[in-house]
């Protein structure tokens, strides 16, 4: 899967790739570093509000295969390859746990 026109490219199976090509992803670098990661903007209804926020691949993509087990947890990738979007390396987390998976 590529973002827009630029060469970030992420590893994703097969299904996730067929189900994410329907929207045009975008990449943002992270802070001090030459990571990042892909996303897509959407619009959400907050009270009466219709706001804009970020969607990110990994998050889609976990929240496709399982439902979040506690509130707060966040998707973390295993590698710590943030372009490695592959079901086998993203698994749910507390943020400490994120955190320490840097």
């Amino acid at each position: 899967l590529y973002s827009g026109n630029t060469a970030h490219r992420a590893l994703l199976d097969y299904e996730d790739y067929l189900w994410l090509i329907q929207w045009q992803w975008r990449f943002k670098r992270s802070r001090n570093s030459h990571k990042g990661y892909l996303f897509r903007t959407v619009k959400v209804k907050v009270g009466s509000v219709w706001v804009s926020q970020n969607q990110w691949l990994h998050t889609a993509i976990m929240e496709r295969v399982e439902p979040m087990p506690r509130p707060g947890m966040v998707p973390d990738h295993i590698d710590r390859d943030t372009m490695n979007n592959t079901r086998l390396n993203l698994r749910w987390a507390t943020l400490t746990q994120n955190r320490l998976n840097r």
